[in-house]
C-alpha cells in the first residue's frame, strides 16, 4: 500500500512539474513589433506642454503643444526590437530609445502615453 501511494505521488508530482514548465510566459505580450494605431496622449502632460502621438501602421506623428498652441510636429517611421524602438525622421535622423507596451499605455524613452 505504501509503495502504491509513493508511485501515485511521484506520478502526480511529474504531472504538476510538466504543466508548470509548459505554461505560457508572462512576458509574451511584451514583445510587440507594432504599436496599435490610434491617438496617444502623454500620461503626465499638462496644458503647459503636452506631447501627442498619432500612430498609423509604422508611422508616428509626434506633436508638442504649449498652452494650446502647436509648437512642433515631427513625422517618424519606427521599428521595434524587444524593448527598444528606433525612430527615423527627416528632421532628426535616427534615434533609438527604450520602449514598453502594456495594455493601452506605451512608454517611449522616459514618457508614457495613454491611448485615447
Amino acid at each position: 500500500m505504501k509503495k502504491n501511494l509513493i508511485n501515485w505521488m511521484t506520478i502526480f508530482m511529474v504531472a504538476i512539474m510538466s504543466v508548470s514548465f509548459m505554461s505560457c510566459s508572462s512576458d509574451d505580450d511584451d514583445n510587440a513589433v507594432v504599436i496599435p494605431s490610434g491617438t496617444y496622449i502623454e500620461e503626465n502632460g499638462d496644458e503647459g506642454e503636452l506631447f501627442t502621438l498619432v500612430v498609423n501602421g509604422n508611422n508616428v506623428r509626434w506633436t508638442c503643444t504649449v498652452y494650446g498652441k502647436v509648437e512642433s510636429v515631427v513625422d517618424y517611421t519606427y521599428t521595434i526590437n524587444g524593448n527598444q524602438i528606433t525612430l527615423v525622421s527627416s528632421k532628426y535622423g535616427k534615434e533609438t530609445l527604450y520602449f514598453n507596451q502594456k495594455g493601452n499605455r506605451i512608454t517611449i524613452g522616459e514618457i508614457t502615453y495613454i491611448k485615447q
